[in-house]
Parts: structure tokens; C-alpha cells; sequence
């Protein structure tokens, strides 16, 4: 996404991705393997105030783009 100038990140880790957690509560994340696999696959889509439809529509092609290109 980056190399067509959209920013997204990770925004929601797993729980037992913070070391306070993982250890106060004793979480292996070997006992939430569907967490796991999704958080790292999750991003999120730049949103703000003064992002316009154009900005949108951007975004969305981009994405569509993206996709196809990477498809399995």
C-alpha cells in the first residue's frame, strides 16, 4: 500500500502480543492460532476528518489493484 501512497498499519494487536498481558495472564498464543494468523493479516485503511470521496475512491481501486495482482 505504501508504494501508492496509502498508509495502513497493524492497529489491533492480540492480547498476548503485550508481554504484561502474556504474563500476567500466562497467554501462549499457541492456544489462539486463528488470532494468530489474522491480526497479521488485518490492517487499517486510512480514515480521517478531511479525507474526501476522491481519496476514497483511490483507496478503494488501489486496493482492487492490489488484490488482483497478489491472488493465489
Amino acid at each position: 500500500m505504501s508504494k501508492v501512497g496509502i498508509e495502513c498499519g497493524v492497529h489491533y494487536k492480540p492480547i498476548f502480543e503485550f508481554s504484561y498481558y502474556e504474563n500476567a495472564l500466562e497467554l501462549n498464543p499457541e492456544e489462539f492460532p486463528q488470532t494468530a494468523k489474522a491480526w497479521q493479516r488485518v490492517v487499517t485503511l486510512p480514515l480521517y476528518a478531511t479525507l474526501t470521496l476522491k481519496d476514497v475512491d483511490y483507496i478503494c481501486s488501489s486496493i482492487k489493484t492490489i488484490v488482483k495482482e497478489n491472488r493465489k
